[in-house]
């Protein structure tokens, strides 16, 4: 047996004793009631974005407008969420907000390649909650709903392609114009996701778990930072540039009612 694996199991172990001995120690609590609950709380997360558009060497185009899509690593983000629960259902609504660094390609002969590159995606979302063992110190959720995200990326390549022009397939580089500048990407995602729920008394709830969520891009605004460019003309909508939102959440959340 490998000494990672060895590592994994013994943290496995780890954490399930942990939370057996929080269902121990704490008290019961009183959150989920038929009436319901209101609380609020903050949120965390460590994720990213994915998928074949997201690779750093892809763009999308039309009517001849080519746009880089970049490549994000994974990074922090941070967010609030408030929400209304009974015993087994609740609906939530939260913002997350993550700062990546990646790159995109540039096709202009001074680089012909990948260039460093940063975004932030905002995620605005809605999501209905089924509640597990809801008056147990420790619980499970699940969940589903939509969000709306924009994606924001700083010093993109966009251009209008001459014709008969295709990027990445030629070393001509031939463009009527080109540009960089700031490029919002927005899109709609379908939100799915699980975790648990630790009770730190009759008001506070830890929660842990993954998020993964396919977002579909709908749109583009391109903003480019020569004056000379009238920004109104670069809105365009865009079909399959799709991306997958896949990471880990860890939540506090406070409620005001017991």
């Amino acid at each position: 047996m490998s000494p990672a694996v060895r590592d994994s199991r013994k943290l496995a172990a780890i954490g399930s004793l942990g939370l057996l001995l929080l269902a121990v120690a704490l008290p019961s609590p009183s959150r989920g009631s038929e009436k319901g609950q209101i609380y609020g709380g903050l949120l965390f997360t460590f994720s990213k974005i994915s998928g074949s558009s997201f690779d750093g060497h892809s763009g999308t185009e039309t009517s001849g407008v080519y746009a880089s899509i970049p490549k994000l690593d994974r990074a922090p983000g941070y967010g609030a969420v408030i929400g209304v629960r009974g015993e087994i259902f609740g609906v939530e609504l939260g913002y997350i907000y993550s700062s990546m660094k990646g790159s995109v390609f540039d096709p202009t002969p001074e680089v012909a390649g990948s260039r460093p590159a940063t975004s932030a995606m905002h995620a605005f979302n809605v999501d209905f909650k089924f509640h597990f063992w809801p008056q147990q110190t420790v619980g499970a959720y699940a969940f589903g709903g939509l969000s709306i995200v924009l994606l924001n990326v700083k010093k993109d390549f966009f251009g209008q392609e001459a014709t008969g022009f295709k990027p990445g397939s030629s070393t001509e580089y031939n463009y009527v114009w080109k540009a960089f500048g700031d490029v919002d990407f927005f899109g709609m995602g379908i939100d799915m996701g699980a975790g648990l729920e630790v009770a730190l008394g009759s008001r506070l709830v830890l929660t842990g778990g993954v998020l993964f969520r396919p977002t579909f891009f709908t749109s583009i605004n391109l903003k480019p930072y020569d004056p000379a460019f009238e920004t109104t003309a670069y809105d365009f909508s865009v079909s399959g540039m799709t991306g997958i939102n896949f990471g880990l959440t860890v939540g506090l959340h406070y409620y005001f009612s017991k």
